[in-house]
């Protein structure tokens, strides 16, 4: 069996937002050949700062003919997968971007991306993609939010196929104190719980529902 469990990173903070639960409704048109694993590495400074995130999941199969999972600590292997990503911050400690580092047979990627901000709302993100040694012109998309509490805000990694938007590592979903709207021409509806936070996310494309995502929460 495959390990299912993901780690979530823990974050410091004074008004600690509810803990919570989620669930994800795939539509027919997909099949999931097993329960997805994933896993996640974290290496830390002396400062307690995180510095990098390793990553490697599997859906019970090969992710692509002939290749197979590689141990956390393996990166760039011919015929294998991983990932690994390494925050970038400011002289606050903020983190105002990412690289990112891919390897599957024979394509190495990296992704350097960069933040902009206004206040706890990342505004926009340039993203700047080198495929086997060729680097594309940059990619700068803007984020809309609406002005409710974000559950995920600080938590960085989200799994994939239960909340995380546009990025395993990271996700954009992660770095905002309010949810996310519109990215990248995918847009989000959401409906709120009394206390405002959101029990419901619809992910939309050209105007058709592709996934629902419920959330639930934890009293304390």
């Amino acid at each position: 069996m495959g390990n299912n469990r993901t780690e979530l990173l823990p974050v410091r903070r004074e008004n600690q937002m509810p803990k919570h639960q989620h669930q994800i409704v795939v539509p027919a048109s997909y099949t999931l050949v097993a329960p997805p694993a994933e896993e996640h590495q974290f290496d830390y400074n002396t400062d307690g700062q995180l510095t990098e995130i390793r990553y490697k999941a599997s859906n019970g199969v090969p992710l692509c003919p002939n290749q197979t999972i590689v141990g956390l600590s393996e990166l760039d292997c011919s015929g294998r997968f991983s990932y690994v990503l390494r925050p970038i911050y400011d002289a606050a400690k903020k983190v105002i971007g990412s690289q990112k580092a891919y390897s599957c047979q024979s394509t190495s990627a990296t992704y350097v991306s960069d933040y902009s901000d206004t206040g706890d709302l990342v505004t926009s993100v340039r993203t700047l993609t080198t495929i086997n040694g060729t680097t594309s012109s940059p990619q700068t998309y803007a984020l809309s939010y609406d002005t409710k509490i974000n559950p995920f805000y600080g938590v960085y990694v989200v799994p994939g196929y239960f909340g995380g938007i546009a990025n395993w590592f990271l996700n954009l979903s992660t770095l905002s104190s309010n949810n996310i709207t519109r990215v990248e021409g995918v847009s989000y509806r959401y409906e709120y719980s009394s206390a405002n936070l959101p029990t419901m996310r619809y992910t939309i494309i050209d105007d058709k529902v592709i996934q629902t995502l419920r959330l639930a929460y934890e009293s304390y």
